[in-house]
């Protein structure tokens, strides 16, 4: 049976090659992506931290999805933002910052409760000396391998649906709209209409980019759960390639946020070049006052001579 099964099987000598590339990318583009994102990163958090920004509801979930990278608030934006259009005068009763604080705190409850690692489920004998956990022979495969699939379901899946319909009907209400007035638009009309689209389109791009990882896992954890017998490693090099190549993918669409931020919103980019202002002002203050110091000092010694 195993002569047969590798018989079938193509040969394997060129996958690694392809595996050792993507190998190299995904690593090197990783890097890249760490490098320029903290900082974006961090100068979102502080900019959204002020205290002009930190008394909105959505700064807070930019500072939030700043701190955490949760697709869940991506969702959540994406429903807000439909329920501004649908229902404007109950949006103002329902949605505040404290409700907006709770709905976070929420999110993060439900996401810390849910990335327990599976491998907790081990059985501890007590009575061991030398080992702490107890592994037997045969073990359950779908203990290990379900996880994935919720995993896949919960945090991308669904929460990339809910902000791929949500920004349709944007894109169709914008499009009504667009019928129904006739007269011309102000200069802050269209730029208010032409960030909205611009918002609809980086939601789409940012849940497509999560969503062939999803994808894959679904395949992988099929393959191990019900071909867990199959002796071709071609579909696992296979699978190694799309991952590593899916995980860029996913690391460039996280670490790019703040510079898409900063390019769609004029605000935004007004209140960063407020804070590069502030930070090179205190520079020039402290030199200054440095400089200052060391003249004294100067004009002690001479004094003193």
């Amino acid at each position: 049976m195993n002569s047969t099964a590798l018989e079938i099987c193509p040969s394997i000598l060129h996958y690694h090659n392809a595996v050792h590339i993507s190998y190299i990318v995904w690593r090197s583009c990783g890097l890249l992506c760490i490098i320029f994102g903290i900082p974006g990163h961090l100068f979102s958090i502080i900019i959204l931290s002020n205290k002009k920004n930190r008394k909105e509801p959505t700064s807070l979930y930019f500072l939030a999805i700043a701190c955490c990278e949760l697709i869940f608030l991506l969702a959540s934006m994406s429903i807000d933002r439909n329920f501004i259009i649908l229902y404007p005068t109950r949006y103002r009763l329902i949605i505040t910052r404290h409700h907006v604080l709770r709905r976070i705190v929420l999110i993060f409850l439900i996401t810390i409760l849910f990335m327990i690692p599976h491998h907790f489920y081990y059985y501890y004998n007590k009575n061991t000396t030398l080992f702490i956990c107890e592994f037997h022979k045969f073990i359950d495969r779908w203990k290990i391998h379900v996880w994935p699939f919720i995993h896949a379901i919960l945090f991308v899946s669904i929460p990339s649906i809910i902000t791929c319909i949500s920004s349709v009907m944007l894109l169709h209400n914008r499009r009504k709209h667009r019928r129904l007035t006739n007269n011309i638009l102000g200069e802050k009309a269209r730029r208010i209409e032409r960030n909205s689209i611009l918002i609809v389109f980086v939601s789409l791009a940012l849940a497509f980019t999560t969503l062939p990882i999803v994808i894959l896992e679904i395949f992988i954890v099929h393959d191990r759960l019900f071909n867990h017998e199959i002796y071709c490693l071609t579909r696992w090099k296979t699978y190694k390639i799309l991952l590593n190549w899916f995980l860029t993918l996913a690391s460039f669409s996280y670490s790019c946020k703040f510079y898409i931020r900063l390019t769609i919103s004029r605000t935004f980019r007004k209140e960063f070049l407020q804070l590069l202002n502030c930070i090179f002002r205190r520079k020039d203050k402290i030199n200054k006052q440095h400089l200052m110091a060391l003249n004294k000092q100067n004009k002690i010694r001479t004094t003193s001579i």
